[in-house]
């Protein structure tokens, strides 16, 4: 099955069972899979054209070489349907965005302790040498961890190594659904 239009309980190359479909971007789709060799749910992220193949491989160097508990784990880079593929750890069953439409404001220790998990994760990139170039709601997820509380889990790096002089890369304020919503009255 085609990943762009694989649905639940399709099977992709590779031994992949989609478990559902996450969302697609402007490069790839992205689906909640589990593969035949184990129970754990995890992320395919799929080039939506060969044309992207290269941004994700791109993504999928840099990702392999992060270590940090609040970026998203990479697995492994593949090939599905002749498109380049990331696996993913799950970066949780939300995002931070979707978070803040159904519950609202964050409480206080809620929002010290997601700041001080970005300001963590911002720190360790730029120690990295690496300029996420997107960070937003809709690119944190929430997930659980070991602990079992909240914590946040940034992923899509897929604008990571475009040049610090294209300022136009990554979504405008104005085009972002969530931050649109709340831009001030002029």
């Amino acid at each position: 099955v085609d990943p762009a239009v694989a649905t639940q309980g399709d099977r992709l190359e590779g031994g992949f069972s989609v478990i559902k479909r996450v969302g697609r971007g402007s490069t790839s789709d992205v689906l909640l899979v589990r593969h035949d060799d184990s129970h754990e749910e995890l992320i395919l992220k799929v080039a939506s054209k060969p044309a992207h193949n290269e941004r994700l491989i791109t993504e999928g160097e840099v990702l392999a070489k992060l270590q940090h508990q609040n970026i998203v784990a990479h697995r492994r880079t593949l090939q599905v349907a002749g498109r380049t593929a990331l696996l993913l750890k799950n970066a949780g069953e939300q995002t931070l965005a979707r978070e803040l439409q159904e519950v609202g404001r964050l409480s206080l220790d809620m929002l010290q302790r997601f700041g001080e998990e970005l300001i963590q994760v911002v720190n360790y990139l730029e120690n990295e040498g690496i300029a996420h170039r997107d960070i937003k709601p809709e690119n944190i997820g929430i997930g659980a961890a070991s602990s079992g509380r909240k914590q946040l889990m940034v992923f899509d790096f897929s604008l990571c190594r475009t040049p610090a002089e294209n300022i136009l890369a990554g979504t405008h304020p104005y085009l972002d659904p969530f931050l649109a919503q709340r831009r001030p009255p002029r």
